[in-house]
């Protein structure tokens, strides 16, 4: 496998500049202007997490990385899932952990589309100049 790559499911690897593409578009959708190179800086940060895995284990991350990867989740690069299993004394374990979205982020590498998409109407105040609103409101 090629250095700086993740492996996928059917959707194949990500390497370490789709990522850092698509956390620059995606970021640019939710109103966050980032540089390409503190988008790799995320991009590989992150990553360091992974691997060469799809999955990372929740518990291996501090505060400040929980809240990138939330980030990240809300603009559809990352999903977070639980297993739950039985131990031999019949009490419940649980694992959260974390999973990158391939094909999420091949869709916003590559075009830059949100990762949600917008009603129509949304379009029309994106493209209102500042001074038409007031602490969120327009006067």
């Amino acid at each position: 496998m090629m250095k700086g790559m993740v492996r996928g499911h059917a959707d194949g690897p990500v390497t370490l500049e789709l990522v850092a593409r698509a956390v620059m578009n995606g970021m640019s959708v939710k109103g966050t202007t980032m540089t390409e190179r503190e988008a790799h800086g995320v991009a590989l940060h992150v990553l360091g997490f992974f691997g060469y895995s799809i999955t990372a284990l929740d518990n291996c991350l501090e505060r400040e990385d929980r809240n990138v990867f939330y980030a990240l989740e809300d603009i559809g690069i990352l999903r977070s899932e639980m297993l739950e299993t039985s131990l031999y004394d019949g009490t419940r374990w649980r694992t959260h952990y974390w999973i990158i979205n391939t094909r999420k982020v091949k869709t916003m590498a590559a075009d830059g589309r949100p990762a949600v998409d917008l009603l129509p109407e949304a379009v029309v105040y994106r493209h209102l100049p500042a001074i038409q609103w007031k602490d969120g409101t327009r006067h």
